[in-house]
């Protein structure tokens, strides 16, 4: 079926072919290297929005955490100590609550970001609160959100994870107290944390950051979604599984960037990193669907420049083929009329290449077919000495005409010959029959063979014998 395909057609689908295979592997090879790129420049953005995040989170605490220690050196004073444990042992200790209340409301005005500031023993009773809450007082036991943090706040600074207060979010920040085991415990807004967080600028339209913190066996998240909102605050995923990385290493404090699953299952590019002063993990991501949403976009521009590609290669194949096909064309019909017997005055040139030169070839075989032709009309007629030269030693048609013209002619040498002889020995015989004298045959005889023989003149020499003693020839 292949072998019917017409010349035409077999350049304009090579051509295609070749451009289509080659739009196929540059599109493919460009939708990989954009994909690839993409993702970089995704994962460079997420990085950075990271390393932001982190260092203004940072800066923050570092901020809740140097208020602390200027109210922590001020309680620190052995006056301030003894007020506060004549105050605890329910002595005169007016003055000595006084200068607390001063110095912590001081602190508390000072930075919006801190709600309440509460003084407790190693045991959690509380020696002093800001707190109006009737459950928070002098006396009573400081109650925990999560129950680890007075244990680690009598060791170093600790921070609690994001609890809810009615409605309102805050963390715990606790240390050590001076030299004693007491604890200075600042109830910090999470208000302002969450703010920070929940800016996703260049994050596009699923992009979001997450805290996390390590929780007993788990990791657990510590601010709102933006999909899901406060929801998110309830889930967590247990440690050292294969589950949501990206929470798991930055609430484990290993900073990290790859593809993930997230809490809602999806396919997620994430960035992470930790926050050293309250040991939380912050995670960046965005989900992949929105980074394919771009490249969909890039596709169709790529199907629309592909298919533009093949329009222009198949017009340009059409016309390759038309201006290849067309002196083809033009060959096979000058070859049709030679197979008919006929042959062209001239082959028409249309290039100079290849093609071009194959027409000036067949041009050059009419030219010398036509010489060939008249050569042998010529000695059809009889004309046998017509000049002919054979195209070479090889041509095989030229030297059988020069063969056939050489055969013809010593035939008829031998044809004229024969007839000479033949009608050359009738016309003695009717001279010899026509004569009885001797001397008039001979006159005869003389006359007729130089006319034939076209002599100038002729004799006949006889020896005359008459006298034995005087012989001698004389001529007739």
């Amino acid at each position: 079926m292949f072998k019917k395909i017409t010349i035409g057609s077999k350049i304009t689908a090579l051509v295609l072919t070749v451009v289509l295979v080659t739009v196929v592997a540059i599109s493919f090879t460009a939708y990989h290297l954009v994909y690839s790129k993409l993702q970089d420049q995704y994962l460079s953005r997420l990085e950075v929005v990271t390393h932001l995040k982190k260092d203004q989170l940072e800066t923050f605490f570092s901020r809740q955490q140097a208020d602390a220690h200027k109210l922590n050196q001020a309680f620190s004073s052995a006056q301030v100590m003894e007020m506060v444990s004549a105050y605890e042992n329910s002595e005169d200790s007016a003055a000595a609550y006084n200068i607390l209340a001063y110095e912590i409301q001081k602190t508390i005005d000072n930075n919006a970001d801190i709600h309440h500031i509460y003084l407790l023993n190693a045991q959690g009773k509380i020696l002093y609160s800001s707190d109006d809450n009737p459950n928070q007082q002098i006396g009573a036991y400081f109650i925990e959100p999560d129950g680890d943090i007075l244990k680690q706040s009598l060791a170093s600074v600790s921070f609690s994870h994001i609890y809810q207060k009615k409605d309102a979010y805050f963390t715990l920040m606790g240390m050590p107290l001076g030299d004693q085991n007491d604890i200075l415990m600042t109830e910090i807004k999470a208000a302002p944390v969450f703010a920070m967080v929940s800016d996703t600028n260049g994050l596009g339209e699923s992009g979001e950051i997450l805290l996390s913190q390590v929780y007993k066996d788990k990791a657990i998240y510590l601010n709102p979604s933006r999909h899901i909102g406060q929801t998110i605050l309830s889930k967590s995923v247990a440690l050292n599984t294969a589950e949501q990385q990206a929470t798991q290493q930055a609430a484990l404090q290993t900073p990290g960037a790859s593809i993930d699953e997230d809490y809602r299952g999806e396919t997620v590019l994430a960035s992470w990193d930790y926050i050293p002063t309250v040991h939380w993990g912050v995670i960046s991501k965005i989900d992949i669907n929105e980074i394919h949403a771009n490249l969909k976009a890039m596709i169709t521009k790529f199907l629309i420049a592909g298919a533009i590609v093949i329009l222009i290669a198949l017009f340009i194949s059409i016309m390759f083929s038309r201006f290849l096909i067309t002196p083809l064309l033009s060959l096979k019909e000058t070859f049709k009329q030679m197979n008919h017997g006929i042959l062209p005055e001239s082959v028409s040139k249309h290039s100079d290449d290849e093609i071009g030169q194959m027409a000036e070839i067949t041009d050059q075989l009419t030219k010398s077919l036509r010489r060939t032709a008249k050569f042998a009309h010529e000695i059809g007629e009889g004309a046998f000495d017509a000049a002919f030269e054979p195209l070479s030693e090889q041509d095989t048609l030229g030297n059988a005409l020069i063969s056939m013209r050489d055969s013809i002619q010593e035939s008829e040498r031998k044809d004229r010959e024969r007839n000479w002889i033949v009608t050359g020995v009738a016309e003695i015989g009717d001279i010899l029959r026509s004569h009885n004298n001797l001397d008039e045959l001979g006159d005869a005889v003389v006359a007729y063979v130089s006319n034939k023989i076209n002599a100038i003149q002729g004799a006949f020499y006889v020896v005359n014998d008459d006298d034995k003693y005087d012989t001698f020839i004389e001529m007739k």
